[in-house]
């Protein structure tokens, strides 16, 4: 009895420590399938790299000896990361459980992606998208697609490629996707995202809606510098420029040189309304005063409705708004087009 009883235990020992070893596997397996590798062996890459896109409060630091670093960490799911020499170069990767990349080559100049085939199919895409023009990416990208419909890496690169395309090339594009690619593990990164770019064709008809030329603008009223209620109302009667900008916007702040220089240039023929979006009151206030801006200004708190009337994507955003109260031309960024327009506007 005792011998059968020893036998027994040494058996359940034995067991248990199959089952945790089995266990111990199954762990190491599940760390392994959610895993990202990036392994850099790259020139001009500085002591360290900063990696953004990790789902921290914070980025991720990377030590750089000779050009080598290691990164890696655990994804539920892809998503996008972004491997940066602050003021000087990134790298942009989708990181995919289970996957790992190899970069190669110059930082700050050609480099190439390797590792596992979905990301030698990522750089191979990413090249073919350096190469193309505006008018081509579109159809290069889609005869790609026909050709690799199993292609991964293809559904990853569906922001960057597709980003404010017409509705129906979006469906054309999730089309030649084959079922295992928009079913398998990245459908969720393609759902997000088609989603997200729906949405944003829809923001971006509304925008052209509400911006259309020839459009009587709503009116607005909001508190100037001094605290007073100013209307656009009460600028009727001449060229007004809406300029939808913030303090923390660095395309904004850029264009103030020239905006001052058109100002002053055409004195008196329009007046520059700046409405502040997006900052906090005292952000705004500094703004206005370091750069010396001469011409009106309205801040748009937190809870303003003045971007939404006018159907406002990006900053900056001018408006330009005839004597009548109606809009004559809405130009978005810092664009060259804009001083043009005022120069055949105002220009004797």
């Amino acid at each position: 009895m005792r011998k059968i009883s020893s036998n027994l235990r040494t058996a359940k020992n034995m067991a248990g420590t199959c089952a945790l070893l089995l266990l111990t596997a199954a762990a190491l397996t599940s760390c392994s399938d959610k895993k990202v590798t990036v392994v850099g062996n790259m020139e001009n890459t500085g002591d360290t790299l900063v990696v953004y896109g990790t789902g921290n409060d914070y980025p991720d630091t990377l030590i750089v000896t000779d050009g080598h670093f290691t990164y890696s960490a655990e994804v539920e799911k892809p998503h996008p990361i972004y491997i940066v020499q602050p003021e000087k170069a990134a790298v942009m990767l989708l990181a995919v459980p289970g996957e790992k990349a190899e970069l190669t080559g110059d930082m700050t100049g050609d480099y190439v992606i390797g590792g596992s085939t979905f990301y030698k199919e990522f750089d191979e895409l990413m090249k073919m998208l350096k190469e193309a023009t505006q008018e081509n990416a579109t159809e290069q990208i889609m005869n790609y697609v026909r050709e690799h419909p199993n292609s991964e890496a293809a559904g990853a690169l569906l922001p960057p490629i597709l980003g404010g395309v017409a509705p129906d090339s979006l469906d054309t594009f999730l089309g030649l996707l084959s079922d295992k690619v928009k079913n398998g593990r990245m459908k969720e990164y393609i759902d997000d995202n088609v989603n997200a770019m729906k949405e944003q064709i829809e923001e971006q008809s509304k925008a052209k809606e509400l911006q259309a030329e020839g459009r009587e603008v709503p009116d607005f009223t909001l508190n100037d510098l001094n605290g007073n209620p100013l209307s656009l109302s009460s600028l009727r009667g001449k060229y007004v420029i809406l300029d939808f900008w913030g303090s923390w916007c660095g395309w904004c702040i850029k264009g103030i040189p020239q905006m001052k220089e058109y100002y002053q240039k055409y004195k008196g023929k329009f007046e520059i309304l700046g409405i502040d979006c997006s900052d906090t009151d005292e952000a705004w206030r500094k703004a206005v005063a370091e750069n010396e801006l001469p011409w009106l200004h309205v801040y748009n708190p937190e809870d303003g409705d003045v971007p939404e009337l006018y159907g406002i994507q990006g900053f900056p955003t001018k408006i330009i708004v005839d004597p009548e109260g109606k809009i004559y031309k809405t130009v978005v960024g810092e664009d060259p087009a804009f001083y043009t327009l005022l120069d055949e506007l105002f220009g004797e």
